[in-house]
């Protein structure tokens, strides 16, 4: 008979989240945590040939969408300066309305 597998633990992808964060927070990257989901956003809805950088992307959305504007100047500011934890989530669920406002079919958006 054959040996039975070694199981391997491995994380849910809840906890891989919450370790990223923890790890992102201990170092201080909170540009860094804003760029990623900004690169998920872009990624869920743009083409991939986009190559426009993540700032100008963000720039054109709010210039489509006026109401936008100061949500995105919120993620902006997030994008291009260090940022605190609250701040960082404040952005998070900005760039989230946003993402309902300019994408409502979007599975992701739930607000």
């Amino acid at each position: 008979a054959p040996p039975p597998r070694a199981a391997i633990e491995r994380r849910s992808p809840l906890e891989h989240v919450g370790a990223l964060a923890r790890a992102y927070q201990t170092i201080g990257a909170s540009q860094t945590a804003m760029r990623r989901l900004v690169r998920g956003l872009r990624r869920r809805h743009t083409p991939a040939a986009s190559s426009a950088p993540d700032d100008e992307y963000l720039e054109a959305l709010a210039d489509r969408h006026p109401l936008l504007a100061s949500d995105v100047e919120t993620v902006l500011h997030a994008l291009r300066n260090p940022v605190t934890p609250a701040e960082l989530s404040e952005a998070a669920r900005v760039l989230e309305r946003v993402e309902h406002a300019v994408y409502p079919s979007s599975t992701l958006a739930t607000t």
